[in-house]
């Protein structure tokens, strides 16, 4: 049996499920940072940011790494934290109240669709984990394009193939084994649709 993917269903599945999981991902938080603080770094660095800047995050999550760009561009700089769950942006907002990031901001915000952010108002944008789960990829990247300003840069992190990722390679195969589910089609969102060669150059 043979199902069409649904993109629209499957953001509201994911929102959904974002907004039941908000609270533990939070309380998690130390842990991601040290799983992904290394590649967090490389990501900003990526950017180049510098003070002053204007960043986007898309996809921010909990944003651990609107954090920590934001306390690269410093007081004077604007970093603006989007994701398509309202709960999980409120956790972000405290945690940067409580260090005192004044220079966070939170939308809650497709990524395929920036709509509410005017064209070239960015130095950079950043994506955390967070690209290879959009539908439609190329138009998400078209959308970090048009807001960011000429000379902008995007940098984003995604999962390499699942031979170099046990860490989500394993669990899910085994969910996926004893459910009887097939893995995602070439095309669809999901934590690999971004690893083979030429794939992330593509969209």
């Amino acid at each position: 049996m043979t199902t069409t993917f649904d993109p629209t269903a499957f953001k509201a599945t994911t929102r959904a499920q974002w907004e039941t999981a908000a609270d533990a991902w939070h309380r998690w938080g130390p842990s991601i940072e040290d799983w992904l603080g290394e590649a967090t770094e490389r990501m900003l660095d990526d950017v180049r940011l510098t003070p002053g800047a204007r960043v986007l995050d898309v996809a921010a999550g909990a944003g651990g790494q609107s954090f920590a760009a934001a306390r690269r561009v410093g007081p004077s700089g604007h970093v603006l934290a989007t994701d398509i769950s309202p709960a999980i942006l409120e956790h972000a907002a405290a945690v940067a109240a409580d260090q005192g990031l004044t220079q966070v901001a939170t939308l809650e915000a497709d990524g395929e669709d920036l709509s509410a952010v005017p064209d070239g108002s960015f130095d950079a944008a950043i994506s955390r984990v967070g690209l290879i789960y959009f539908p439609d990829q190329h138009g998400a990247l078209s959308e970090v394009h048009r807001v960011l300003r000429p000379g902008g840069r995007f940098s984003s992190i995604v999962y390499s193939t699942p031979d170099l990722n046990g860490f989500f390679a394993l669990p899910v195969g085994i969910i996926r084994r004893i459910a009887g589910l097939p893995a995602p089609a070439p095309g669809l969102p999901g934590p690999f649709s971004l690893a083979a060669p030429g794939v992330a150059e593509a969209a």
